[in-house]
Formats: C-alpha cells, sequence, structure tokens
C-alpha cells in the first residue's frame, strides 16, 4: 500500500493503530475468565487470552514488513505466573536489523564534525568579542578613549 508519510512515521503509525486494536480488544476480553493469562499488550504485539500451559505463536507484526519482507514468528508460554519473554526474541525471529549502514555512519559523522567545528568558531568569535568590548571598558574609565587622539581640539574645548 502506497503511503504518503515517511517510512519512520509510518512505522509509529502502524504501532500505534495496533495498540489501538490491542486495548480494544483487551478491554472487551476484561469480563471473561480470569484463569491464565489474560491478553497483553507488549508494545510490539497483541497476545490474546490463553490458558495455563498454553503456548501461543504469533507472526512478526506487520509493521515491520516495511524494513523487510519476513515470515518469522514469535511465541510465549503462559505460565502460572503469567506470560513468559517472547521467544526467539523480535529482532532474532523477525529479522529485524538495528545497524545503521556505513554510509548512513559517515554521513553522520561528517555533520557532527562540521556543527562541532561551527560551534567552535563561534565560541571563539564570542570570546573576541568579549574582549574587545572589556578592553573598551577599560579604555573609557581610565579616561581614554580609543578612537579619538589623546591631544584633540575636542580636550581643549572642555
Amino acid at each position: 500500500a502506497l503511503s504518503l508519510l515517511h517510512p519512520e512515521c509510518e512505522f509509529y503509525f502502524q504501532l500505534e493503530k495496533e495498540e489501538r486494536l490491542c486495548q480494544q480488544y483487551i478491554a472487551e476480553q476484561e469480563n471473561r475468565s480470569t484463569e491464565g493469562c489474560r491478553p497483553l499488550w507488549d508494545e510490539v504485539v497483541c497476545w490474546p487470552q490463553a490458558a495455563t500451559g498454553e503456548t501461543v505463536q504469533r507472526g512478526c507484526p506487520a509493521v515491520f514488513s516495511l524494513f523487510i519482507n519476513n515470515t518469522g514468528s514469535v511465541s510465549r508460554n503462559c505460565t502460572n505466573r503469567g506470560w513468559s519473554k517472547p521467544f526467539p526474541a523480535y529482532h532474532i525471529a523477525c529479522n529485524v536489523e538495528d545497524d545503521i549502514p556505513e554510509t548512513e555512519q559517515s554521513y553522520f559523522a561528517t555533520v557532527r564534525l562540521i556543527y562541532t567545528i561551527g560551534y567552535s568558531i563561534s565560541l571563539g568569535v564570542l570570546a573576541v568579542a568579549v574582549f574587545i568590548l572589556l578592553i573598551f571598558r577599560y579604555e573609557r574609565d581610565s579616561k581614554r578613549q580609543f578612537w579619538l587622539p589623546r591631544n584633540s581640539s575636542v580636550d581643549s574645548i572642555s
């Protein structure tokens, strides 16, 4: 499906949409049996209600298909202490890479170097400006003005 959103925005938009649907499902299941594991939104997948000892398997979330086509699945066990951790982990099961490509790392390093140099130059110029202002203040306080000669006609008038 063609989307007008930036891929990163689309990622968050889809996650929020799936969370709203899951929260609706959880609200609908609120009055059902309290035995076993209750429905759960784990920030990635919506897990349905399950009986103790049951293993629930869910496909990788659709939001991951924005990055790569995947057909993996993640499971959780419903234990007497609640849901187990997902296995295998999402980034393994759904083949999601969190590495930044080398070209992007190079780009970010260049941008960082440029703004560091810019801030350094700005700080240096600010220090020079403050130094000049302090010199003018010193000159004014000692009644010698930097821009007028010492024995000018202006001094003789006053």
